[in-house]
């Protein structure tokens, strides 16, 4: 039973976490764990900060390990099955918790399946978050708490774990009263001081050496990273440290948001844990646990973070709930006899044993109309939000783009970035980047110790950064003084890549209004230029200034020799209705000849267009069919280095 939920709820979790949207929050975490791995220096770390955690070094074994960072489809994958791993080793302790709590085996069942298969178990597991590398080693804390056996090992590794859950995810240090109580009633009073001793000991000694050795801070920039080095880089707090809430609307939700994914789930842990608390003495303190995280929430934790902490205990009292109810029926239809002094009382009794029938019928009919939402949220959840505009921006950036431009990206896209070949140190994720003042030179960086945004040539924007969520007020003036040269996708998931023009938006428009003008000017010449036939949407492009003004020195200098039908200006994929202008032109025939790829009149134009100075050389001529299957020369230059209009 156990085996199967867990392989049907690692096959849920990994199919809808495959294709969804990657989020700046774990690209960050990510990155920690990236530059643990593989920087050298300090000085390349321009991903955002984010809070120390010791997650940072366990992702980090995890990938170096499987090498899953250029193994995996992109970066996050490599994260999100680390969280499977995690989530298989949290069903594993929580069965042998809910086991040692006294639940029967079909009640523990109940519990590793509302663990394992609730839609918001799945959709938080799914992304990359530190809470779900916490959740096992919380748990594993709480299974050696209820112990039987009075061993100080039982103790040291208490502690121990709890120690590694709070430096994974301090929410988790809420924990620490409930499983001092749980450690408590299972140890006999003659050696209850002597445990307690021992699991504080083994708790306090780790955190306190992390918090001691995090103290120096970080190496400096440009230093060596030695082993301790690189243990310091992840614990010492950064000067600007961003939680998940500032690093991706996904990562944000609120209280509703997270109780509308999996609503019964939610309304009955929570009926589950106020009922276990007052009428099942033995788990008092999983339900203590329970309210401790959920009281977080009020101290700074965020809704995410304390729900995927609380999930797995609600479980465990979801099916104690379960099984008390079923022993609660059970024992009513065992009780025959009323004794006569006790009658009053009798017949409250009664009344009550009369309702566990119909509260189990309930509980059954809930369970019922349960499994059609949970398939639906499934089914939606495997399906809703794509990856697909952060695959198309990364292809067009790197395609695009020469690694020694200055980039802001979303933190979600800096190591694939890396990786597909810019230096780290020419990447910055959202977190990593100051304001611009007006005075302020564009290489300097501002009073935060972070390089202003003016210092960047383009700016990749996703939908949090470019509608001003997530607290990326620092991107605010670089959106204003930039243009969009490509887009993918739509909506929420919209990805813009902006060409920053650091002199600010009065300068951006003159030099758009000047580009414009210019190219208004030589386009319309060619336009009525005789040796030019072009169809009427090419020639109506020309006119209006849309067409690379490289692609326009060329088309007149083939001009002077040649005859020249163009069939028009195809834009880039990502680039159509954007301020960049057609930077790639389709010919259909040269001197009155069709296209062909034997000619040799075609071979000289290419050597032509090859021996063209940098600035105005093609980066590819190729021959490829029309909408009507008519081959037509394409050629297409790179991407501008100057702003584009």
């Amino acid at each position: 039973m156990v085996t199967g939920v867990a392989a049907l709820t690692v096959a849920l979790q990994a199919g809808a976490g495959a294709g969804r949207p990657r989020t700046g929050a774990e690209g960050a975490h990510l990155a920690v764990a990236w530059a643990v791995e593989r920087l050298s220096t300090t000085a390349d770390a321009t991903f955002s900060p984010t809070v120390p955690s010791l997650g940072s070094l366990q992702l980090a074994a995890w990938t170096w390990a499987t090498h899953a960072f250029t193994r995996t489809a992109h970066s996050a994958v490599a994260g999100r099955e680390a969280m499977l791993l995690a989530t298989a080793a949290g069903i594993a302790v929580l069965w042998v918790l809910a086991r040692r709590a006294g639940l029967a085996p079909w009640a523990a069942a109940i519990s590793v399946a509302t663990f394992g298969l609730s839609p918001l178990a799945v959709e938080l597991r799914g992304s990359v978050h530190m809470a779900n590398l916490a959740v096992p080693w919380a748990l594993a804390a709480f299974a050696f708490a209820s112990s039987p056996h009075n061993r100080s090992l039982t103790c040291l590794a208490t502690g121990g774990f709890l120690a590694i859950a709070v430096l994974t995810e301090p929410v988790t240090l809420a924990l620490v009263p409930a499983i001092t109580w749980q450690l408590w009633r299972s140890t006999v009073p003659s050696q209850r001081r002597r445990r307690l001793a021992t699991a504080s000991a083994a708790l306090a000694v780790p955190i306190a050496t992390v918090l001691a050795f995090a103290a120096g801070g970080a190496p400096g920039a440009g230093s060596s990273l030695s082993v301790l080095g690189r243990l310091r880089f992840v614990f010492a707090l950064p000067a600007a440290a961003a939680d998940d809430a500032d690093l991706g609307v996904s990562a944000a939700r609120s209280i509703l948001d997270l109780v509308a994914l999996d609503p019964v789930t939610t309304v009955v842990a929570t009926i589950a844990a106020a009922a276990t608390f007052l009428a099942v003495p033995r788990l008092r303190p999983v339900g203590c646990a329970f309210g401790a995280i959920a009281l977080t929430v009020l101290v700074g934790a965020t809704p995410t973070t304390a729900a995927i902490a609380m999930l797995p205990l609600g479980a465990v009292l979801i099916g104690a709930a379960a099984q008390s109810l079923w022993t609660w029926h059970s024992a009513a239809r065992a009780h025959t006899t009323i004794d006569a002094p006790a009658a009053r009382q009798s017949r409250a009794v009664a009344a009550l044993d009369a309702a566990a029938p119909a509260a189990l019928t309930g509980l059954a009919a809930l369970s019922v109309l349960t499994l059609p939402l949970w398939a639906v949220t499934h089914h939606r959840l495997s399906s809703d939000g794509t990856d697909t505009p952060l695959r198309q921006t990364e292809a067009w950036v790197t395609a695009n783009v020469p690694t020694d431009q200055r980039v802001i990206v979303d933190d979600a896209l800096w190591i694939d970035l890396v990786e597909a070949g810019f230096p780290a140190g020419r990447l910055a994720g959202y977190g990593a980047v100051g304001g611009g003042d007006d005075d302020s030179e564009t290489t300097e960086a501002n009073a935060s110790g972070l390089e202003s945004w003016r210092s960047y040539d383009y700016l990749v924007a996703t939908e949090p950064a470019a509608v001003g969520l997530g607290g990326f007020d620092q991107l605010d003036d670089a959106i204003a003084s930039s243009m969009v040269v490509a887009t993918f996708g739509d909506g929420d998931d919209q990805v813009e890549i902006r060409r920053i023009v650091p002199d600010g938006p009065r300068a951006l428009r003159r030099e758009r209004a000047a580009a414009v003008e210019a190219r208004v000017a030589a386009g319309s010449a060619l336009a009525t230029n005789p040796a030019i036939d072009s169809s009427p949407g090419a020639a109506e492009q020309l006119r209006r200034g849309g067409v690379d003004v490289r692609v326009l020195a060329v088309l007149a200098t083939l001009a002077t020799d040649y005859q020249l039908a163009i069939a028009g200006f195809p834009a880039i994929p990502g680039e159509h209705e954007t301020a960049l202008p057609a930077r790639r032109v389709d010919l259909s025939s040269i001197d009155g000849r069709a296209v062909a790829g034997d000619d040799p009149l075609f071979d000289e134009l290419v050597a032509f267009l090859e021996g063209q100075n940098p600035e105005f050389r093609a980066t590819d001529t190729a021959i490829v069919p029309s909408d009507q299957g008519e081959p037509l020369l394409r050629i297409t230059f790179a991407l501008p280095v100057e702003p584009a209009s």
